[in-house]
C-alpha cells in the first residue's frame, strides 16, 4: 500500500490511520455496498488503486465549476443526481415485477383478477409462514422450508457462495426497500394491523379485503393491471420519497465532517475520510479489500459508518 498512499500527505494518512485505531473497539456490520459502489471493474474486490482512482472521479464529478475545491451546493447536487439515477433504476425494476406478480395470480390468463384468485395467493402465502398451523404467524414458527418448483442443477460451493455475494450486495446497495411477503418479517410489517408482532388469520384476511378494496377502483370486484399497478406505484412512490427525505438529510452532515477547515472541501480531504474507509475493511492489509474479508470486518462506530460508500 506504500506506493499508492504517497497520493496523499503524509499527515492525512497518518492522521487516518490514528482514527482508525480509536474506533477500533466499536463493531459494525460489513459493509457489502461498499465493495460494489468502489468495485469499478466488477470482480467483487477493490484494490488501492482503483479506489484512489473511483474517488478521483467522484470528486471532480463534484465540482462543478472546476476550481479545485467542493461546496455543499455542489456536494449535495452530485450525491442527489446520483441517487436519483438510482431510484429511477430501481422504481422500473419494480414495476416490472408487478406486472410479472399480476400474470402470476392471474390463474386463468383472461387479464383480469378475480376476488377469489386475489384470497387463493393469500392463503397460500399464510399457510407458508404458519409452520406450527396454528392460525398465527409468530417468531415462535420454525424456518419454513423452501422448495423449488422444478428440479434444480446443484450447484457447486463456488456458485452458491458467488450467489449469496450478489444478493448481498444488491441488498445492500437497494436504496427502497419494500416490505415483502417472501419472508416472516415481511409479513409482519404487512399484516399485522394491531402491532403486537403477531398476525393472526383474521388479521391477515382483514387486511387482505381492504387491500383489495383499495385496489379495486371502480368497485366492480375485480382487478385489471392497472388497478393493481396504481395501487402498487402509490405504496411505491410514498416509500420512495420517505427513503430520498432521509439520505438527502444527511448530505449536510456528511459535507461537514468531510470539510475539516470549513473552507469548500479539497481532494485530499475528501479522500482522507477515503483513506480511513479503506484501512478500515483492509484487514490483512494487502492492498485490497475482498468480499471475504466481511467475516474479520467487524471495525466500526457511528462516525466511520457516515465515511461510508455515501460519502
Amino acid at each position: 500500500m506504500k506506493g499508492p498512499i504517497k497520493t496523499l500527505s503524509a499527515i492525512a494518512v497518518v492522521a487516518a490511520i490514528n482514527s482508525f485505531s480509536v474506533v477500533a473497539a466499536e463493531k459494525s456490520h460489513f459493509s457489502y455496498s461498499w465493495i460494489d459502489t468502489w468495485d469499478t471493474d466488477n470482480n467483487q474486490q477493490v484494490t488501492i488503486e482503483e479506489f484512489f482512482k473511483a474517488r478521483k472521479v467522484r470528486f471532480d464529478l463534484a465540482d462543478e465549476n472546476k476550481d479545485g475545491l467542493v461546496n455543499l451546493d455542489e456536494y449535495r447536487n452530485e450525491y442527489e443526481n446520483r441517487l436519483d439515477k438510482k431510484i429511477a433504476q430501481e422504481r422500473k425494476q419494480s414495476v416490472k415485477q408487478t406486472k410479472m406478480r399480476f400474470n402470476a395470480m392471474d390463474k386463468n390468463d383472461d387479464d383480469i383478477m378475480s376476488k377469489d384468485e386475489y384470497m387463493d395467493v393469500a392463503k397460500r402465502g399464510f399457510d407458508f409462514f404458519d409452520t406450527d398451523k396454528n392460525g398465527m404467524i409468530t417468531d415462535e414458527d420454525p424456518k419454513p422450508e423452501y422448495k423449488p418448483r422444478k428440479k434444480v442443477k446443484q450447484k457447486s460451493e463456488e456458485e452458491i457462495k458467488k450467489q449469496q455475494r450478489e444478493r448481498k450486495i444488491a441488498s445492500a446497495k437497494r436504496v427502497v426497500k419494500m416490505p415483502t411477503t417472501h419472508n416472516k418479517k415481511g409479513m409482519v410489517a404487512i399484516y399485522d394491523a394491531n402491532g403486537n408482532g403477531s398476525v393472526s388469520w383474521q388479521e391477515y384476511m382483514a387486511v387482505r379485503e381492504e387491500m383489495f378494496a383499495r385496489t379495486d377502483e371502480n368497485g366492480d370486484g375485480q382487478l385489471v393491471f392497472d388497478e393493481y399497478l396504481a395501487e402498487f406505484e402509490n405504496r411505491l412512490d410514498t416509500q420512495i420519497a420517505k427513503a430520498r427525505e432521509k439520505r438527502v438529510a444527511r448530505t449536510d452532515k456528511r459535507f461537514a465532517i468531510l470539510d475539516v477547515d470549513s473552507n469548500g472541501m479539497t481532494f485530499e480531504e475528501f479522500q482522507l475520510s477515503g483513506v480511513r474507509s479503506f484501512v478500515r475493511y483492509d484487514k490483512n492489509k494487502d492492498g485490497k479489500v475482498e468480499f471475504d474479508e466481511k467475516a474479520n470486518t467487524q471495525l466500526a462506530n457511528s462516525d466511520a459508518k457516515k465515511e461510508d460508500s455515501k460519502l
